[in-house]
């Protein structure tokens, strides 16, 4: 698993990038402003940016696992997390399953049941193909920077068949997180 370390002191941020984006296309803005006050951990997710793909489907509960197995590496025992997309499925699974671990929780475009769901946005999603990408920034960075990049389309599979952010929780198991979280709509 691809990461990076930016910056030092105050209780460390870890970032969590969208679904067909990485580091560098959704964080590089940010992270000068970010680590100039604290730590900041940045992650490449399963078959993103730098990151290689396993043979295991692409979903919440196994990227958070990877976050935890970072965190573990890196002795981290409690960070806040800012999780767009596909990140912040993984950092709402992160704060239930593992409430210690999160400080503060932003959790950005995400939905963390089914019913917030956008019909056209999954069924667009289910059928992503290399073509429709084609000539966007985040076509361009998965071939400059995978390691595999004649894989493209096995991770549009991946993400078309993704479980729907935290789908499985309940509104009594989201309502009942107890840190400082951002949840807007359903």
């Amino acid at each position: 698993m691809y990461y990076e370390i930016h910056g030092t002191g105050g209780t460390p941020l870890l970032l969590l990038h969208g679904g067909l984006f990485n580091i560098d296309l959704q964080f590089a803005e940010l992270l000068p402003a970010l680590a100039a006050t604290r730590q900041v951990i940045a992650t490449d997710s399963q078959a993103h940016g730098r990151t290689n793909d396993i043979d295991r489907p692409l979903g919440t509960a196994a990227l958070a696992s990877d976050v935890v197995g970072l965190l573990q590496h890196l002795g981290v025992a409690q960070a806040d997390i800012f999780g767009f997309s596909v990140g912040g499925a993984v950092a709402l699974y992160l704060a239930i399953k593992n409430p210690d671990l999160v400080g503060k929780l932003i959790a950005s475009s995400v939905s963390f049941h089914p019913d917030g769901d956008r019909n056209e946005n999954s069924d667009a999603v289910g059928e992503m193909s290399v073509d429709m990408i084609a000539g966007t920034p985040m076509e361009q960075d998965y071939l400059a920077k995978s390691p595999h990049p004649e894989k493209l389309q096995e991770l549009l599979n991946k993400l078309g068949s993704y479980d729907k952010g935290a789908a499985g929780f309940s509104d009594a198991d989201i309502a009942g997180y107890p840190a400082p979280t951002l949840i807007t709509g359903r």
